[in-house]
């Protein structure tokens, strides 16, 4: 919210506060803590929507990879996403108890504090505020928390993908290297047999290309899977 609603709405507090209770006029005076609780109160409440937002941003991402099956680059938005929350929760840990050590010392060093009885309101003031900043506190560091986990799935989830990534890459260059296994034997043969005219296309000869390469190329399969089965036969077996 801008700034001018929130200092009208507190202006209007005030006045009508001390306007009903002309006793708190004079302990005013005397301590002015009495007079800034209520801007605790709403510094409060904003923390109170701010952790409920963060939440709320949580239990998105949380629903969607429960649901559904995220994409790589989606996955990487997310996982900054959490770092960001991460990073604004631990700022936001620190002020919140800036804030609770301000309630427990009841304003500045600086600032009047009056001794006689009619201070106990602004004592009683301070410890409830006390008492609130230190549950928003509980409640950051419990959001923190859900924050790490999330980060620590997502990232799981990453590895993951960038596994499968690497897996479908792999079969890509095993399907190029059959390919170019098969067509080797060919092309060598034909370079060999291509020296002598007698063994070209449409010489009397040129069957023995044929009688060559296809034997050579099913020679060369046969041995990648013999090996294949062989590598797999020595490997050492998971328990």
């Amino acid at each position: 919210m801008p700034c001018s609603p929130i200092r009208s709405a507190i202006a209007q507090h005030l006045a009508e506060r001390f306007t009903c209770d002309s006793t708190l006029v004079n302990v005013a005076a005397g301590d002015c803590f009495l007079v800034l609780g209520d801007v605790y109160r709403i510094m409060a409440s904003n923390w109170i929507v701010l952790d409920q937002y963060i939440n709320r941003e949580l239990a998105t991402v949380e629903y969607i990879l429960e649901k559904d099956e995220p994409g790589f680059r989606q996955l990487e938005t997310y996982l900054k996403e959490m770092y960001m929350h991460r990073r604004r929760c631990t700022k936001y840990f620190e002020l919140i108890g800036e804030a609770k050590q301000q309630c427990h010392d009841r304003g500045q060093a600086s600032w009047p504090r009056s001794c006689d009885q009619g201070s106990e309101v602004a004592a009683h003031l301070a410890q409830d505020l006390e008492q609130d900043f230190k549950y928003l506190q509980t409640k950051t560091q419990g959001t923190a928390q859900r924050t790490e986990k999330n980060i620590q799935l997502l990232t799981a989830l990453v590895s993951i993908g960038e596994g499968k990534q690497a897996l479908d890459e792999n079969h890509g260059i095993g399907r190029l290297t059959l390919l170019a296994m098969v067509f080797l034997p060919f092309s060598t043969v034909g370079t060999i047999l291509g020296i002598q005219t007698i063994y070209g296309p449409g010489q009397e000869a040129f069957w023995v290309f044929w009688a060559v390469s296809i034997p050579l190329t099913c020679f060369i399969l046969i041995a990648t899977f013999l090996f294949n089965k062989l590598g797999d036969s020595f490997a050492p077996s998971s328990r």
